[in-house]
């Protein structure tokens, strides 16, 4: 088979010439400690998954029992939500029934964008969000005021388990340190069937209804799942963050590099990359929320232009984020690939300008932490949000990428790039449809 061939399904080891079977019943393999759909439920899509498996096996009723069994539950213990859940099966299904393979016809999927640089740049620009509408979501777009030392609260809150404390007190070699327990998973609420009234009160006792999904305990449970060192914090006023390391413009980054756009090698830059897909993965250090990865990839080819870890300047770093970021050790210096902020600086001096148009999901948080100024920005969290009334209440890139690209993503370890990647498909797709005429 050729790498460029899809995976077919193969139930048995060729070389073994009997069939063994681990699953002799249709039913269900538990998920604990529950799972998010209801057991008849899910023994409904069983069914149906292995009526599936039948047609695309052409094998014995055995072969069809193992797989639909497994694949249904690898499905129901990934997922979430009930949702989630639902929308996993149906994709299989859907991909069996008119492909025959599990993976279905990836090629045929991908949405067909086309057109020259220009005409590319010119439609994404009717795209581009107005400054009133950023600044309302969190974006910084003028330069914030300088403030004072004695002006920066040295009490601040912790961002995992919410309790105050002194920065001075909590970092300084000789302060007093104090643990933080907290749980890095999010709340979600049970469904009524796996737990004995559903979250309300039978009697004279009440049932708790909501879990926490990094460990699975009930709210209340315990005080943490997680133990760190020290408490955490993260600096949200533009002046707190001006304080701790300056914003600036792009176009100011690039005179103080003496980056000209008269240069042979930029003006064959701006020919070819016009727009960008970025994401960052930040840290937690003693300086608050710091850049410890970034990725970018050219809009137009989907090349990736950047893929690297990057140094945090503060002395401690205390929590990595890795659920979130995909970063399980600290970036050192001479590690390959690894950059300072200093050489993310000049890196995005020399690939953006003022007119590069930045595509991402949530961008206020990487362009906060980059500290940089962009007049041009497509922000899929903000165009495409089914909330467009409330800023705090953003679709997240999961559910976008499902609506638009039918794509189920962050499934196992989480990728960096692909949180680049996804924001510019979304757009792509978008471009290439009735909606877009709708935007603009």
């Amino acid at each position: 088979m050729d790498g460029g061939s899809k995976r077919k399904i193969c139930p048995t080891d060729e070389t073994s010439t009997v069939k063994r079977s681990k699953h002799t019943k249709l039913f269900p393999i538990p998920v604990l400690p529950f799972a998010p759909v209801r057991q008849d439920e899910r023994q409904h899509y069983l069914k149906l998954l292995y009526e599936q498996y039948k047609k695309v096996l052409d094998e014995s009723d055995t072969s069809a029992i193992d797989l639909s069994v497994e694949k249904e539950y690898q499905l129901c213990k990934i997922a979430k939500t009930r949702m989630e859940y639902m929308n996993c099966v149906k994709k299989l299904m859907f991909n069996l029934k008119k492909y025959g393979l599990e993976d279905g016809n990836q090629a045929a999927a991908k949405p067909k964008f086309g057109g020259s640089s220009g005409d590319i740049y010119a439609r994404l620009t009717k795209l581009c969000i107005s400054k009133q509408n950023l600044v309302e979501h969190g974006f910084v777009m003028d330069l914030p005021e300088v403030v004072r030392v004695e002006d920066v609260d040295d009490i601040v809150e912790c961002e995992h388990c919410h309790n105050k404390f002194s920065r001075r007190d909590q970092y300084e070699a000789k302060g007093q340190k104090n643990t933080c327990r907290f749980h890095p998973g999010k709340m979600l609420l049970v469904s009524n069937s796996n737990l004995r009234g559903g979250g309300r009160r039978v009697g004279n006792r009440e049932y708790s209804s909501r879990y926490h999904t990094c460990c699975h305990e009930l709210k209340g449970q315990s005080e943490g799942c997680r133990k760190l060192s020290s408490h955490v914090f993260k600096p949200k006023e533009p002046s707190t963050l001006h304080w701790f390391k300056p914003f600036q413009t792009i176009g100011a980054l690039r005179k103080s590099l003496d980056i000209r756009d008269n240069e042979k090698l930029q003006i064959e830059r701006k020919k070819k990359i016009k727009a960008i897909g970025i994401d960052c993965e930040m840290c937690f250090s003693n300086r608050g929320f710091e850049l410890t990865k970034v990725s970018a990839v050219d809009f137009r080819t989907m090349k990736p232009i950047l893929n690297n870890l990057v140094i945090p300047d503060g002395d401690q770093v205390i929590d990595l984020n890795s659920d979130v970021s995909g970063v399980y050790s600290v970036p050192k210096e001479g590690d390959p690939g690894t950059l300072t902020f200093d050489e993310v600086m000049v890196k995005m001096a020399q690939l953006t300008d003022k007119d590069t148009i930045i595509v991402g999901h949530g961008l206020e948080n990487d362009l906060n932490v980059l500290r940089l100024i962009y007049d041009k920005i497509v922000d899929t969290a903000v165009l495409f949000s089914e909330n467009q009334i409330d800023p705090m209440r953003k679709d997240p890139l999961k559910k976008l990428a499902w609506k638009y690209l039918s794509k189920n993503i962050q499934l196992n370890e989480h990728d960096p790039l692909e949180d680049a990647e996804i924001p510019v498909e979304i757009v792509k797709k978008v471009l290439s449809s009735k909606k877009y005429i709708q935007l603009i």
